[in-house]
């Protein structure tokens, strides 16, 4: 018993060894923690916590994005200002040329009528000097019809595409960056909250003094609410700029909240295609999407089904819009928007003041009217669409206003 006894004391005794070593093994590691610690500067603790210095404040990662978004608005809104104002003088100078062009063809028509009146008492000067008025007005008819462009032209004119892409694009980083500054908004108390709990944090920060805090205490909802509701009316408007190309009417969409993409607006029964390169840098996944065959004239395209959450234009969000991801040998079929991704909407193009106006179909109760220009043609892409029923419609071109339908039902 005795042997035994002195067995179990030794292990005890061991055992009590191992144990005071772990604890002064701990106690060392612990002082060299603190000692590091001390060494470290407190600016230096809480910036590796991800804040971020501001005079006695430290600012958590989403207040700080939040102030960088605010102090970028005015540069962004006044370029958007700028492009608008630029892209309204273009028409408003297209359309005084028009008023000036179509008051020379009167005063010639009056011309014509005295000539041929061929009455002395009603000619007053001379037959030749009225036939010489008559050559000065045609001359000037036909150097203002040069400067003029109806809508389809204007449209189609490089230089107003140009102001139109840019307009558009200064749009569309408006919309993002007041996207973005709500979001870090969201974000700010959450990450206070989560960040004023690490003791390093809050033992940094009494180091350097009672005057040192987390966060400025401001409140940027309130301090930005008319800058936001201005950017609001301007970017989420049912008013958007609008050019033609290919005989499609092109617009900027913003895609699931993020990317902007620049579409064609179907105007037959057709469904929302995208093309490969845009699916990839959209991270859409194809894996497991649901095959689908997509014929465009002769040719027969091997796809896939995807959903983007949403497509914005203007004040309108399309939500869970299905699409065609078509493979890299449909690349030159671009992005189309299909009708059935608005067909609960009209979109009035007006070619002539290079915009599109979204009118609900509730709210519009008139027939819509698909040609408002003097002459009528079928220059839509009609059963040529991308040549899905046919041969492209090489037919008059696309009146200068067209409202698009919602289709009965959407095809494919």
């Amino acid at each position: 018993m005795r042997t035994r006894e002195k067995a179990t004391a030794r292990r005890i005794a061991a055992c009590s060894s191992i144990v005071v070593m772990s604890m002064l093994c701990q106690a060392v590691a612990a002082d060299e923690n603190a000692d590091e610690n001390a060494a470290e500067k407190p600016g230096e603790i809480l910036a590796r916590h991800g804040l971020v210095n501001l005079g006695d404040a430290w600012l958590c990662p989403a207040e700080a994005e939040a102030r960088k978004w605010l102090d970028a608005f005015h540069p962004l809104e006044r370029q958007y200002q700028v492009l608008q104002r630029a892209l309204d003088e273009r028409v408003e100078a297209n359309e005084a040329t028009k008023k000036e062009l179509a008051q020379k063809r009167r005063e010639l028509k009056k011309l014509e009528e005295r000539i041929k009146a061929n009455d002395p008492a009603a000619l007053g000067p001379t037959r030749d000097q009225l036939k010489q008025s008559a050559k000065e007005l045609e001359a000037q008819i036909k150097r203002k019809r040069r400067d003029y462009m109806d809508g389809t032209r204007l449209a189609e004119f490089q230089s107003a595409r140009d102001d139109v892409v840019r307009l558009a694009n200064a749009r569309a980083g408006l919309t993002l960056a007041a996207a973005a500054f709500r979001q870090r908004l969201a974000q700010i108390p959450q990450q206070y909250e989560r960040i004023g709990k690490i003791a390093a944090v809050r033992a940094a920060l009494s180091r350097l003094g009672p005057a040192h805090r987390l966060g400025t205490g401001r409140n940027y909802a309130s301090d930005a609410a008319d800058r936001l509701a201005r950017i609001d009316r301007a970017t989420l408007s049912n008013v958007v700029p609008i050019y033609r190309d290919d005989k499609h009417a092109r617009v900027l969409a913003i895609v699931d909240g993020a990317t902007p993409v620049t579409f064609s607006l179907r105007q037959s029964n057709g469904p929302t295609h995208l093309p490969h390169s845009l699916v990839t840098s959209l991270n859409l996944s194809t894996h497991d999407a649901p095959r689908v065959t997509y014929t465009v004239g002769d040719r027969k395209l091997a796809c896939r089904m995807v959903k983007l959450s949403s497509v914005r234009v203007g004040g309108l969000e399309m939500r869970d819009v299905e699409a065609v991801a078509l493979p890299p040998e449909g690349e030159d079929l671009g992005a189309k928007l299909g009708r059935a991704a608005y067909e609960s909407h009209y979109f009035d193009v007006d070619y002539s003041h290079l915009r599109l106006t979204i009118l609900s179909a509730e709210s519009k109760t008139d027939p819509p009217m698909e040609d408002r220009s003097p002459s009528s043609g079928a220059g839509d892409d009609g059963a040529g669409d991308d040549g899905e029923k046919g041969s492209k419609n090489d037919g008059p071109a696309e009146p200068t206003r067209r409202t698009l339908r919602r289709p009965a039902a959407s095809g494919r």
